[in-house]
């Protein structure tokens, strides 16, 4: 049975303020719960044109770069068909470790209420998420955003909104900018808005390399699929630090786009290679989508024959140091683990080390022709059709603290 929500979405100077509305008449239920953002204030919450009652359980971080949010329960008296919650406020921005070490609460890595720029982070959870009933469509109606474009939204003249969502993609990465302020550059492959002249070319050089990138993922690295074209949306300068993320197949959000070259062609390539990497959970598994998002960018050095390029990917940050300080790959409590971009990066350089460029494509082959996308899944398979020998080496090294002992 279908269950939809939609929320009507305003600003008014700093603050958001939000009407989700739940329709759940196809199947009704006893009770209601939801996760939302710590610093969000719920006003009131009406079922079935009646107000209801609420109880906030607890707190709780779904994922290391996902805000703290309240676990939220309603009740009501009699089954519920359609429920209306109502809040406001302000989430600040922190950087994407101090929301890790549970420094920033219920900061986000960004979410910003500007004059240029009005952009909501998913991972904020500044809607209901985790909801106790699946929602199978969703919509957000942004209200009185006439004077700013909504990427991937389409504009309502007649009722002055934007509406972004019904296109298979979850609809709450916000990304409005001020139409008298936003530039464009754009190709067939991608289209990258941003704010500041300043960085026309860098912006010019990204959609450069996003195309070189894309051209050999899709069919040389991996099976040539259809690819959607891409929208990058750059935060800078309204950020001046943070990192990117990419939205399924259709929004690739960077707060700051980097200027040395090295950095922004690995950018492009960890990103874009989240097209294919990508479907492992978000728990201690995750390592499975960054190493091989990582190593996607990395074997495109290789086949470029960019030894540069490939040393400084690979130890970037001080990697083949730093990745010792970090828990092991496989977390006692199964969340995911600190240095998730470091760890299984290294561990499989050494698999690169010992079994060479040929065997990393397999590995990396394997992965994105997965159906379920795990870690026992992939190691059987690398047993019964690659080489039992580096199925171990992953094994081992996915307890070690210090890869020089596999």
């Amino acid at each position: 049975m279908a269950t939809s929500m939609s929320i009507d979405l305003s600003f008014r100077e700093d603050v958001l303020h939000a009407v989700a509305k739940v329709d759940m008449s196809k199947a009704p239920v006893d009770s209601f719960s939801f996760l939302l953002n710590i610093g969000l204030h719920i006003h009131k919450i009406i079922c079935n044109g009646k107000a209801a009652k609420w109880e906030i359980i607890g707190e709780r971080q779904r994922a290391s770069f996902i805000s703290f949010a309240s676990e939220v329960c309603v009740s009501f008296s009699a089954p519920i068909n359609n429920i209306e919650l109502y809040y406001s406020g302000s989430i600040p921005t922190a950087s994407w470790d101090d929301i890790a070490l549970g420094k920033a609460k219920g900061a986000a890595g960004y979410n910003i209420i500007s004059d240029k720029l009005r952009a909501l982070s998913y991972h904020s959870v500044w809607y209901p998420e985790e909801t106790s009933t699946k929602i199978t469509e969703n919509a957000v109606v942004l209200q009185g955003c006439s004077n700013y474009i909504v990427v991937n939204g389409i504009y309502d003249k007649k009722n002055d909104t934007w509406r972004y969502g019904g296109r298979n993609y979850p609809p709450y990465n916000i990304i409005a900018y001020r139409r008298n302020s936003v530039k464009l550059i754009s190709n067939p492959y991608i289209d990258i808005y941003y704010l500041d002249d300043n960085n026309t070319e860098y912006v010019n050089r990204s959609a450069h390399y996003y195309k070189d990138v894309l051209e050999y993922y899709n069919g040389e690295l991996y099976q040539k699929t259809n690819v959607p074209k891409c929208i990058m949306a750059c935060l800078m300068p309204v950020l001046t630090e943070g990192g990117a993320y990419v939205e399924g197949n259709v929004l690739m959000v960077t707060t700051v786009l980097p200027k040395e070259e090295y950095e922004l062609v690995q950018l492009n390539a960890h990103e874009t290679a989240h097209y294919w990497c990508m479907g492992a959970p978000s728990n201690w598994e995750d390592w499975l989508n960054e190493t091989f998002a990582e190593w996607s960018a990395l074997m495109y050095a290789l086949d470029r024959g960019n030894t540069k390029l490939f040393d400084f990917m690979l130890n970037r940050w001080d990697r083949l140091e730093i990745y010792k300080t970090f828990p092991p790959i496989k977390t006692e409590d199964g969340k995911r683990p600190d240095g998730v971009h470091h760890r299984g990066v290294i561990l499989l350089y050494y698999v690169y080390l010992k079994h060479g460029k040929e065997a990393i494509r397999a590995i990396l082959q394997t992965f994105v022709s997965l159906n379920t996308k795990n870690t026992d899944e992939l190691l059987k398979y690398l047993h019964d059709k690659v080489d039992s020998t580096i199925p171990d080496m992953i094994r081992r090294g996915l307890i070690l603290r210090d890869y020089a002992l596999l």
